[in-house]
């Protein structure tokens, strides 16, 4: 039988050990979650990746991340929108993600 592979993403109240989104690979068959990676981030909170699976999103500390989700489920290229400009640019486009996302139910 073909394994199924699914990565989970976990955010995390950053102090000492734990640093911000953690990776993790998820076995299905045995229920086992083992960590891949670390996204840097603050205090992150709220994630939600987009409807077309290409960026996660995350309120931290600092603001608005996306981060690029890479073909096998890593987080890459952070991008940061603070309460400025860029956050409001943001929050524009969440918005019109959360009016797609209820639409394709």
């Amino acid at each position: 039988m073909a394994k199924d592979k699914y990565v989970a993403y976990v955010g995390t109240y950053t102090h000492e050990n734990s640093l911000g989104i953690h990776v993790y690979d998820v076995d299905t068959q045995t229920g086992v979650f083992t960590e891949r990676s670390v996204a840097e981030i603050n205090n992150p909170s709220y994630l939600t990746v987009s409807h077309d699976g290409q960026t996660l999103y995350s309120i931290a500390d600092e603001g608005v991340a996306s981060f690029s989700i890479d073909e096998n489920g890593d987080l890459s290229n952070k991008e940061l929108a603070t309460k400025n400009k860029d956050f409001h640019n943001l929050l524009i486009q969440l918005r019109r993600f959360k009016s797609y996302f209820k639409r394709s139910r």
